[in-house]
């Protein structure tokens, strides 16, 4: 059973854990999510997902004018070596996962690494102090809905019913909100902090578990970035099958950015149907014209 707390006077700590490497995304997450999340904690690592150190710098600190107005609320965690794993680790991560192809599974271990990272940190910060919590474990395109994130903070029943983590089922974009995908997304989800100590730490053992979801989760952008943003992307994240010259065609892409098409040249072809952008809360609006704007002017 979660503990009783006085829910008026002890209500839990909105906790908003993400993996961060630039993406534009960051500022229209904390933005929408301000007004509900009492602390968001982003992880850094100074190398990319693929093993290479090419990143010129932190992007915590290239942009740390952007973030200055939520600083009161955001806590930045750096990475700044990743592990080598032993063997056993890596065969123990591809019986898992059986996606992962050999050459890509020490990318995998770092990219899993990645988000495990923040919590110690929160086991230190909330669990040790008897603090109650809900952490929103989410990749930083993964943008939970501050109406369903207002709920666990407000209504008891709802915590209590977290001590199982439930995803948060969100609509998916690609590239933009103008392209939607017909399948909506439920990786991202809410737990709450007998449940996060239930994980020993392993905060991606929940994300490909069928387990109970909240509809209206909110809105899940794949590649919302610049042409030159998607290559750097596919160039440096863990799916390495897909970093090769086919791929990271910036013509391609950018055709695809244009007319829907699947940059991942995959079967069964994505259907993605055009969005009515302006159906959009507004934050969300405004981002689709900067980023649209972007994605027509930079490279």
């Amino acid at each position: 059973m979660v503990r009783q707390i006085q829910f008026n006077a002890d209500k839990p700590k909105i906790i908003d854990i993400f993996m961060y490497n630039g993406e534009p995304l960051l500022e229209l997450r904390l933005k929408l999510l301000y007004d509900v999340v009492d602390e968001f904690i982003c992880v850094e690592a100074r190398d990319v997902h693929s093993g290479a150190r090419d990143k010129q710098g932190l992007y915590v600190e290239q942009y740390a004018a952007m973030l200055e107005p939520y600083r009161d609320k955001l806590t930045i965690l750096i990475i700044e070596d990743f592990p080598t794993p032993d063997a056993g680790t890596v065969e123990a991560l591809q019986a898992r996962w059986s996606h992962i192809l050999p050459e890509s599974a020490q990318a995998w271990y770092r990219e899993n690494y990645h988000r495990n990272y923040a919590a110690d940190y929160v086991r230190s910060k909330y669990v040790q102090n008897d603090v109650p919590f809900v952490p929103l474990v989410c990749d930083l395109d993964e943008l939970p809905d501050p109406a369903i994130v207002g709920v666990f903070g407000d209504s008891f029943a709802t915590y209590e019913k977290l001590s199982t983590a439930h995803h948060l089922i969100m609509e998916h974009f690609f590239y933009n909100f103008r392209w939607r995908y017909t399948q909506p997304f439920s990786n991202a989800y809410a737990v709450n902090e007998q449940g996060f100590q239930d994980m020993h730490g392993d905060l991606n053992r929940m994300r490909s578990i069928p387990d109970p979801g909240f509809r209206g989760g909110g809105w899940h952008g794949s590649y919302f970035l610049s042409v030159g943003g998607i290559i750097r992307k596919l160039q440096s994240n863990a799916h390495r099958e897909f970093s090769t010259e086919q791929f990271v065609d910036p013509l391609m892409i950018r055709r695809c950015l244009r007319s829907g098409c699947n940059i991942l040249q995959q079967e069964p072809v994505w259907v993605l149907h055009e969005h009515n952008v302006s159906a959009l809360p507004l934050p969300l609006q405004e981002f689709h014209r900067n980023l649209v704007f972007l994605q027509e002017h930079c490279g």
